[in-house]
Order: structure tokens, then sequence, then C-alpha cells
């Protein structure tokens, strides 16, 4: 399979009318859809997995779309959405072998820390223009039992909170990876998301067949997950570097713990993330001061803390 054999065909809609300005809503009149054709700027085969025979080729390509209209959080505009459809085609560029769509969004988040009167700051900005004064909540999941969660319950849950002037929730680590239909509402909703990877409150191992475990589960997550423009910054665990100065064996065993913690936290999970979404921030654990930035997490002058 060479990238001159494999042709691309990219189809944007915009999910709003582009003639109703300045709030257009998600789900208004669609606009005109545009198409392009591309070849991947690269591939990467990938190896298959054990017990699988397919093989899998990563094609990496870019398009400009210079009139998108961005996507917002709740409060500061509009949260513009457009549907993407991917079609694989053969050679002659016309018959499809494969696709796929997806409902995406433009924009970009920064986490902007800088030295201030009080020590650091650290707030997203949104679109290289906006900062954002985050206000929300955590979520848990609604049901001990997942089969009870509908997308209904997630869409009334998510509404109440917007209704409540929230901007913000966080997927918190000791709860689940969400089902697809809260991100798909927090999108429309222009729900930013705080979203923690699934580790909390613990002292996790680092050897070599959970660290496996582990970058497999953030590739999936991370690949499902990163398209979603609310989507505004990824967490490597709750509370995990503080729980350090909590147990015995820790406490005791400092130095021993806190390569373990960079292991996989820094090594496996930032790593692993970054690699596929390097346009997102990473915040290593919450509370912290930030990566390898050791001392108290509960610094009230620099990061995020807790209570």
């Amino acid at each position: 399979l060479s990238s001159s054999a494999v042709p691309l065909r990219l189809t944007l809609r915009p999910l709003f009318d582009e003639a109703s300005a300045p709030w257009p809503e998600p789900h208004g009149p669609a606009g005109a859809a545009r198409t392009w054709t591309v070849q991947p700027a690269s591939q990467q085969a990938v190896p298959p997995q054990p017990g699988h025979e397919r093989h899998q080729v990563e094609l990496r390509f870019s398009v400009s779309v210079p009139s998108a209209q961005l996507w917002w959080p709740r409060g500061c505009g509009p949260a513009s959405l457009y549907e993407l459809r991917v079609e694989l085609l053969v050679a002659d560029g016309q018959t499809r072998l494969d696709h796929a769509t997806q409902r995406i969004g433009f924009r970009t988040v920064e986490l902007v820390r800088r030295a201030d009167e009080a020590g650091e700051t650290f707030y997203l900005l949104i679109n290289g223009v906006v900062p954002v004064f985050a206000k929300g909540a955590n979520w848990i999941p609604p049901d001990s039992f997942d089969s009870r969660i509908s997308p209904q319950r997630v869409r009334q849950l998510l509404e109440s909170a917007a209704a409540a002037h929230m901007n913000m929730v966080r997927v918190w680590a000791g709860g689940i990876y969400e089902q697809d239909a809260f991100y798909d509402t927090c999108d429309e909703l222009g729900l930013l998301v705080w979203q923690d990877m699934m580790f909390c409150c613990a002292l996790y191992p680092a050897d070599d067949a959970f660290l496996a475990n582990v970058r497999a589960e953030v590739r999936h997550q991370v690949r499902r997950l990163a398209h979603h423009p609310s989507i505004a910054l990824w967490c490597g665990n709750n509370e995990n570097e503080e729980a350090m100065g909590s147990f015995d064996d820790s406490k005791n065993n400092r130095d021993a713990y806190v390569a373990d913690y960079h292991m996989l936290y820094i090594e496996t999970v930032m790593r692993t993330l970054t690699a596929i979404d390097p346009d997102t921030p990473f915040w290593p654990s919450s509370p912290t001061n930030g990566v390898q930035q050791w001392g108290n997490p509960q610094d009230a002058t620099r990061g995020d803390i807790h209570y």
C-alpha cells in the first residue's frame, strides 16, 4: 500500500446556517459542503496486535480551512460544529474502499501558566484570544450500573449544568471514560471538558505488563475522544501525586515511589497521549504544581488545588 495509491477525499459540511450570525444553532440548517482530494503526507505501518492477522497503516495529512467558523465554549460564542467525512479511495480517485464520518469543531486551547503577583497563573486561553474563567463541577457516573445510564439522562444532566451557567465539567478519575453521548452533548452545549485518565487515589504499579496495558488504554481513549472540541485538558490522575505523602509505604520509600510515578504518568501516560494529541494541554495530576515540579501539591500560588 503506497501513499501514491491511497488518495483521500474529505467532505466538510457545516452543521449550522452559515448566514445566521452571530449565534448559529449546532443543529440548524446545514450550509454548503466543501470537498478536497488529498494525498497523505506520511504513512506508518502499525504492527498487528497478538492474535490478529490484519495490519494497520496510519495516514497523516492536513488541509487548510481558512474560513472555518470557530468553536467557542459556553458564554464566549457559538459552539460551531462540522461533519467531516473521510473516504479512502483507490488510485483512480473514484472507487471507494472505506469511509468514516465524525463531527468536529475548530478551536485551539492553551493552558496559560505565567508568573504573576500571586505566583503563577492557571487558566485556559481559547482560540488564542479569550481567557476562560472555568465555572463547573466534577462529573461522576450518574448510576452504579452503566447499562442504566441512557444518552437522554446524560443530556438532561449536562443541560442542567449549562442552565446553571457552568462552562466546564471535569470527568473525575474515580469514574469511567464516558459514553460518546456525553462528549457529543458537551460539544453541542459548549461545555469544556477536563478529562482525567482513570487513575485515582492510589499508588499504582509500574511494571512492564501494567505499563503496556496503560499504553493500550491511553491510545484507545485518546484516539476515541481527541476529535471533540470540548476536550480542553487531559489530566493524568486524581490525587495520586498527593497520595505519595499519605501512605506509609510511599512516605518510607519515597524515592522508589517517585520513580514509579514518573514512569507511569510522565514516561507512559504523557508520552503516549501527547504523541497522539500534541495540541491539547496535558496536566500530570490534580492537584499538582506541574510536570516534575515537586513540592506541596496543594500550593495555592501555582497549579491547581483541591478543597
